[in-house]
């Protein structure tokens, strides 16, 4: 493994990780022999939060970048699978008044399945 902390060429494929994506990711790129920088960074709020960037060195720019586009689209599907069945069958559910409060910002959805109702 070569010394990263002393090349120029980095360049940032991921910022605001949370622990766990910069450990996937991290051990996603020791697999494939590309070095990487991590870096924390503390976040000013009102929860004591640690958010990640990693950095590649610039000739590694295009294959770290298709294994972070993986581990998204992986991420993007476990997002939208049934919290109770785990089916991906789903329709959008019209949310009632106390709804459009509850689930601002995302999407009602029903589990075509199990009937479940969740957000996504």
């Amino acid at each position: 493994m070569s010394n990263i902390k002393e090349s120029k060429d980095l360049v940032s494929i991921a910022t605001h990780l949370t622990r766990e994506e910069a450990d996937e990711l991290k051990s996603s790129l020791t697999e494939t022999d590309i070095d990487y920088l991590a870096i924390g960074h503390a976040a000013v709020s009102r929860l004591n939060s640690q958010y990640y960037e990693i950095k590649v060195e610039v000739k590694n720019k295009r294959v770290a970048r298709e294994i972070l586009g993986k581990m998204r689209a992986k991420t993007f599907i476990e997002n939208r699978k049934c919290p109770r069945c785990n089916t991906l069958q789903h329709t959008e559910v019209k949310k009632n008044l106390w709804e459009k409060i509850y689930y601002y910002g995302t999407t009602l959805v029903q589990c075509q399945k199990c009937k479940t109702k969740y957000s996504i």
